[in-house]
């Protein structure tokens, strides 16, 4: 069965879906003994020094153990372990780097905190359990393109996980804006100079140009840190207490009241859209087919069946290499075909006879499993009149 007709049909269905209602933000509830749970910062500046001050209340005295974690559930700072402390109000400090004092990637972390009392009592405070993954209303009402502003603008009412795409309505991914990117409650502006993902195409001045917007809420308590450096895909190797720790998450998900964004089910770092080039190869019909095609002020000049190469890079290859893929084809954002089971480098022939002489707009996308959509764009200057085509210096 071909799982992917019009790469955003399907993606628009699945927004009509998570946009049915607003939603409520599940909080993590501290447990027993301790209480009160506040972070001073939602936001830490690591190149700025700045700290994140983590509060809580204990009604009696206990040893704490605090840990930090990142959004792969991976710990990477324990701030304390078996601390005594008193009854009352407690804080520790956070600046943004791990347990060997280097600054953490720029994403979002959550913590969790365990107290053991003098008696053995046990109270914890544990959002990734109870909050995080629901899905956020996030419709065109709530997602405009902002001249003035120079980019995307919208509003969220609560810190969130977000993914912008743009493209045509039952047509291609044009450009993926924002891909599952932590950001704070509160209103916000993504840059973005109005071209497609290769840059050759301004997508305002399409008439069913499509701006689509997903959230999922970020754990109770979470800490966006900024300053740290390029967050990329999780290379630590999964050790035992890391798995385990996943497979609990992933069993309190499935048990919420809330819907939950499909993609918080995707292990972090595997949901990156593939990166790939698009070249056109030499004309099959021209005499010397090593001679670069000839340019024009329409683009690349073509006729007759013209040969396209789709190469992934060594990133998208080896996130890739595990799954099946699918390279679809558009010609002015109209699907033309389609392959179900891709591979790198794929050459795909066509047939410039099917359309008229004149400028046309050739897009590739490519899709994994994981909701990854890869796009890649290419105007060419179809040029089938014998006469026209001599023009560019050919036989």
């Amino acid at each position: 069965m071909r799982r992917q007709i019009i790469i955003f049909t399907l993606i628009f269905a699945a927004a009509l879906l998570q946009t049915a209602g607003a939603l409520a933000q599940i909080e993590a509830e501290p447990s027993g003994f301790l209480s009160n749970v506040q972070v001073s910062s939602d936001e830490l500046n690591i190149a700025a020094n700045e700290k994140t001050r983590i509060e809580f209340r204990l009604t009696q005295s206990a040893k704490v153990t605090l840990v930090i974690y990142n959004a792969g559930h991976v710990p990477v700072r324990t701030l304390a372990t078996d601390l005594p402390c008193a009854a009352g109000v407690n804080a520790l400090e956070w600046n943004g780097r791990d347990d060997a004092g280097a600054p953490v990637p720029d994403e979002a972390y959550y913590f969790t905190i365990s107290a053991v009392g003098s008696r053995q009592q046990v109270a914890s405070f544990d959002p990734a359990l109870t909050s995080g993954g629901e899905r956020i209303k996030f419709g065109d009402d709530n997602l405009k393109f902002d001249a003035e502003a120079g980019g995307i603008v919208y509003e969220l009412p609560y810190a969130a996980r977000v993914q912008i795409r743009i493209g045509v309505t039952n047509g291609p991914l044009l450009k993926t804006l924002v891909q599952w990117a932590p950001r704070k409650k509160g209103r916000h502006c993504e840059p973005w100079d109005r071209k497609d993902a290769s840059g050759s195409i301004t997508l305002t001045e399409l008439k069913n140009l499509r701006i689509l917007g997903r959230a999922m809420a970020l754990p109770e308590k979470s800490i966006i840190v900024k300053g740290g450096g390029a967050a990329s895909a999780s290379t630590e190797p999964v050790t035992q207490d890391t798995a385990l720790r996943r497979t609990a998450v992933d069993a309190s998900l499935a048990k919420r009241a809330r819907p939950i964004e499909p993609a918080a089910w995707t292990p972090f770092g595997k949901n990156t859209d593939p990166v790939f080039s698009l070249s056109l190869k030499s004309d099959k019909n021209a005499v010397d087919t090593k001679s670069a095609p000839p340019s024009s002020e329409k683009g690349v000049a073509v006729r007759g069946e013209t040969a396209f190469e789709i190469a992934l890079d060594d990133a998208a290859r080896m996130a890739l290499m595990e799954q099946r893929f699918e390279i679809v084809f558009f010609v002015d954002y109209s699907l033309i075909g389609e392959v179900e089971q891709g591979y790198s480098p794929y050459t795909w022939v066509w047939d410039s006879t099917s359309v008229a002489d004149g400028q046309h707009v050739i897009t590739f996308n490519v899709s994994g499993m994981n909701d990854q959509i890869g796009a890649q764009s290419l105007i060419v200057d179809v040029q089938n009149n014998t006469r026209l085509w001599n023009n560019y210096g050919h036989t």
